[in-house]
C-alpha cells in the first residue's frame, strides 16, 4: 500500500518493516548484502542473475541507469528507511520490488526459511517542500539513536552507527549507496551536523507520530 501516487522527479520517504515485526537483519553480513542490493537492483536495465555481484564486496558497483536516487537511508533491526527520488515511471515500485525480492531470497536461503520477509507493501510519503525534505532526512538519520542507551544518546555515538548515511553527510566517508549530497548542498556539512545534533533533546516521542504518515513507527 502506498500513501501517495508516485510521480517522476519527486522525492519520497519510503519505509517498510519485517512481517510480524520480525528482525530482517541478524548480522552485519545481512546489512552489507542489503546495501549492495541497493546498488545492484537500482538499474532500469534487466538485472541478470549474478549473485556474485552482490556477494562480492571487493569492487564498487554503480547503477548505469538508476531507477531512483538514494538520498538517505537507515537500516534498523526490523525496518528500513529510505529517502528516494524517482527518475522514471514506477521507478520506486520496481526498485523496491527487486530489492525486497532479492534480499528475501538471500535471507531465506541463509536462514533456511520460506515465505515473505517484509510486510505486504512498503509505504511512501511525498516530500512537498524543502523544510520537509530536511526534516525527513534528519528523522531518518536519528532513527538509530533508539538503539543507544539513554546515557549514550549523543552525536558521537550516533556517528559510530555504520548502517545509515549520516557519516556520508558529515564528511566522514563517501558512501557509494548515496547519490550526491543533496542535504548538505542545502545547508552545508557543519550546519547539517548541528541541525541533526540539536534536535536530539527535542525529539518527540513515537506516540506523537501516530497521526503523521510522514514518519514511521517501529
Amino acid at each position: 500500500m502506498h500513501t501517495t501516487p508516485l510521480s517522476g522527479g519527486s522525492f519520497y520517504h519510503v519505509y517498510n518493516r519485517g512481517t510480524e515485526h520480525r528482525d530482517v537483519f541478524l548480522c552485519d553480513e545481512d546489512r552489507r548484502r542489503f546495501l549492495r542490493g541497493c546498488i545492484v537492483f537500482n538499474n532500469d536495465e534487466v538485472v541478470h542473475k549474478k549473485p556474485e555481484l552482490i556477494r562480492d564486496g571487493s569492487h564498487p558497483l554503480q547503477a548505469r541507469n538508476p531507477l531512483v536516487s538514494i538520498i538517505t537511508y537507515a537500516l534498523m533491526g526490523n525496518h528500513i528507511h529510505l529517502l528516494l527520488q524517482q527518475h522514471c515511471d514506477d521507478g520506486i515500485a520496481r526498485f523496491m520490488h527487486r530489492l525486497g525480492t532479492g534480499y528475501t531470497k538471500y535471507f531465506n536461503r541463509k536462514y533456511q526459511r520460506t515465505g515473505v520477509l517484509f510486510e505486504s507493501g512498503y509505504k511512501s510519503v511525498l516530500i512537498e517542500d524543502d523544510e520537509q525534505f530536511l526534516h525527513v532526512g534528519r528523522y531518518i538519520h536519528l532513527n538509530p539513536i533508539d538503539l543507544l542507551p539513554i546515557s549514550e544518546r549523543n552525536m558521537l555515538k550516533l556517528l559510530a552507527y555504520p548502517w545509515s548515511s549520516l557519516r556520508h553527510y558529515v564528511g566522514e566517508v563517501s558512501d557509494p549507496v548515496v547519490h550526491g549530497s543533496l542535504l548538505t548542498s542545502m545547508i552545508g556539512p557543519e550546519q547539517y551536523f548541528d541541525f541533526v545534533r540539536d534536535w536530539i533533546p527535542q525529539r518527540r516521542s513515537k506516540s506523537d507520530f501516530d497521526h503523521d504518515n510522514s514518519l514511521y513507527l517501529e
